[in-house]
């Protein structure tokens, strides 16, 4: 019997536990490829909402790991679980050695139409690779809509679940022991499940996993697994009319046979379905996923936003830890000087990259904060590290000044040398921002879909979008040296538009500040954004970086659902036109769109109290106030030019 293990965190602890003959026994079971580690990462990230960094850092733990307990790489990729694919991650998975990956969780019509071609299997390859194929992954897709024992043999799930022995004698399961009485039933079952599995692929070879979350912790489940289905292999093998093998066996098997016959078949020139010169090429993601109801997993992209911030300025603060160790054993190894504390902070450092791998798949802190804020301006070089210390005083010259803006006041605006802002001062709402003397119409504010099936993974709203009323509206104008700001203030609702008077990048771009307390306005089942209309014609186009690594061309269908033209931004959004392009920059991961032309918009938290059925077993209700950070950045083309590449999935 076979087995793979693919997130090396639970390995580790699993590991560490056991007496050194049992740690021997498994290096051994890997020697003899009776076990395998697909993936390897610490975790299997979210492909969503992670930025590549925090990817790379958790792939390389695990990866260390492997390599320092059992000597070895892993080869091919088991990611089955993310609720959609960026087209990021086979590209460093490539990077990391792994020339495989099976995937499971795509959109289901994009699937239907791939079955109906055969081509379940594919090389993916990324956008700038399109005349190269030595970042080309090998992947596999599984072909229904889960990846337990119920699910995987054909599809038939009932006739499927007959099969799971994990569960054998338990109420309410299927499961059926295999005797020499029934043991010609119960295979031919099976294979012609199988035989309805295999048409939908180009080649005759199957990859079936037989196992599901949590299982495999009791030896019964091993027995019950490995003694019922080798009377059923034994019994499919023997039928030599049934023409078919089967085996335990492990993913590196399957694509190795999946390739020798894809070489041998276009050596003798196959003229079949199966004779493809090689395999069909896919460039670009697959988002948004859905599986069932047409019910789209587009809502997790913002849920619990506190979380997503929080990662952001973890994993921001630990890069920034590793890059001055770095420098610091650097330097003392320069000056010839013992670094004493090397071993303990390494060993540190390796526990916060860990604890944020973890990070990315559980719920961490919902605490709320309260923070000041102080400004001012220094010049430090390079990698230069300066050490203030704030002291009170008495001196009443303030340099910032607070007033409150009556409706009498128009224009309402604030300005530095490259940017100027103009405000409505009755609504507070923005009307236009300038750069360099080339005005761009723009307004922007809070609105609200009502839930009608959402939860913590599926946006589901009832219609379009509606404004949501406010009441104690409060406009503050702020002016000082360092920089200058229009607060907007409702009950549960913050904006806040800065602009920086000092030179270099922090002065180039509107620095834009939202808070969100659903909880404070008694808002109910409702998913809040934040829309931006303007007059860039950006027609039905937009672009979302993909785990801060490169950007996707996105193409909104006014045919389909709202919910299904939402896409996940992790640190940036594209409009543009042939004159203007207006980036919005981002602190942390959102769900965003682009409905209209001219249009954007921004998930910044979500409440339901429905339970979507997709696992969480619960709502998102437990609503804290959110800060959101955005930098909105516009840039006048100076010749007319139009978009070079669509880059949409193909």
């Amino acid at each position: 019997m076979t087995f793979q293990w693919a997130e090396t965190v639970f390995l580790a602890r699993w590991f560490r536990d056991l007496n050194d003959e049992t740690k021997e026994n498994v290096r051994a079971l890997i020697k003899r490829g009776q076990l395998e580690i697909v993936l390897g990462g610490w975790v299997m990230p979210d492909e969503a909402s992670t930025h590549y960094i925090t990817v790379v850092d958790q792939l390389i733990e695990g990866h260390q790991w492997l390599d320092e307990h059992l000597s070895v790489k892993p080869t091919t990729a088991w990611v089955n679980d993310p609720f959609g694919y960026s087209t990021t991650m086979p590209y460093l998975w490539k990077l990391s050695g792994m020339d495989n990956l099976l995937i499971l969780r795509i959109n289901q019509n994009l699937k239907a139409k791939l079955m109906s071609k055969n081509s379940l299997e594919f090389f993916w390859r990324p956008y700038w690779k399109h005349l190269r194929n030595d970042s080309d992954v090998l992947t596999s897709l599984m072909p229904f809509t889960n990846y337990w024992i119920d699910d995987v043999c054909g599809p038939n799930q009932i006739i499927c679940s007959i099969f799971n022995y994990l569960h054998i004698g338990e109420k309410g399961r299927n499961a059926v022991q295999v005797t020499e009485e029934n043991v010609h039933i119960l295979a031919e079952l099976l294979y012609r499940q199988l035989r309805v599995t295999g048409e939908l692929y180009q080649f005759n070879n199957l990859y079936i996993g037989l196992g599901e979350d949590f299982s495999y912790t009791r030896a019964q489940e091993w027995d019950n697994t490995y003694l019922n289905f080798e009377k059923i292999l034994t019994y499919i093998n023997n039928k030599s009319e049934w023409n078919m093998r089967i085996k335990f066996g492990t993913m590196s098997e399957y694509f190795a046979n999946i390739r020798q016959q894809a070489k041998l078949l276009t050596s003798i020139g196959e003229t079949t379905r199966n004779a493809a010169s090689t395999f069909p090429v896919l460039s670009g993601d697959f988002f948004p996923y859905t599986e069932r109801n047409q019910e789209f997993w587009t809502g997790y992209f913002t849920t619990r936003p506190l979380l997503k911030k929080f990662s952001r300025d973890i994993e921001t603060l630990i890069r920034g830890a590793d890059i001055f160790n770095v420098m610091a054993h650097s330097m003392f190894k320069h000056y010839w000087v013992r670094y004493a504390a090397m071993t303990a902070v390494a060993a540190e450092l390796t526990a916060a990259r860990r604890d944020l791998a973890m990070f990315m798949h559980h719920d961490g802190i919902t605490e709320k904060q309260e923070l000041f804020s102080v400004s001012f301006a220094v010049d430090i070089p390079a990698f230069g590290i300066e050490v203030y210390t704030l002291k009170p005083t008495q001196q009443e010259n303030n340099i910032m000044s607070y007033l409150p803006v009556t409706s009498e006041e128009h224009p309402l605006k604030i300005s530095n040398d490259h940017i100027a802002c103009v405000f409505n001062a009755s609504t507070g709402m923005l009307q236009s921002v300038t750069v360099n003397n080339v005005e761009t119409k723009m307004e922007a504010q809070f609105m609200i879909y009502q839930s009608d099936h959402g939860g913590a993974y599926i946006f589901g709203p009832k219609g379009e979008a509606n404004r949501f009323k406010t009441e104690k509206l409060e406009i503050l104008r702020v002016h000082g040296n360092l920089w200058s700001e229009v607060i907007i203030r409702s009950n549960g609702f913050v904006e806040r538009y800065r602009l920086f008077n000092i030179e270099g990048i922090q002065g180039l771009g509107v620095h834009i500040s939202t808070e969100v307390d659903i909880a404070a306005v008694g808002a109910n089942n409702v998913d809040v954004i934040y829309r931006f209309n303007t007059d860039v014609n950006n027609d039905i186009n937009f672009y979302t970086d993909q785990n801060g690594y490169q950007l996707m061309g996105r193409k909104t269908n006014s045919s389909h659902r709202i919910e299904s033209n939402y896409y996940p931004m992790v640190t940036m959004m594209v409009i543009e036109d042939s004159n203007t392009r207006l980036t919005l920059h981002s602190k942390q991961a959102h769900g965003v769109s682009s409905l209209t032309s001219g249009q954007f918009e921004v998930m910044l938290d979500r409440h339901t109290f429905r339970d979507d059925g997709r696992g969480l077993g619960q709502g998102v209700y437990d609503n804290v106030r959110v800060n959101s950070d955005f930098v909105l950045q516009l840039e006048h083309k100076k010749s007319k030019t139009q978009t070079q590449e669509e880059r949409k999935t193909n």
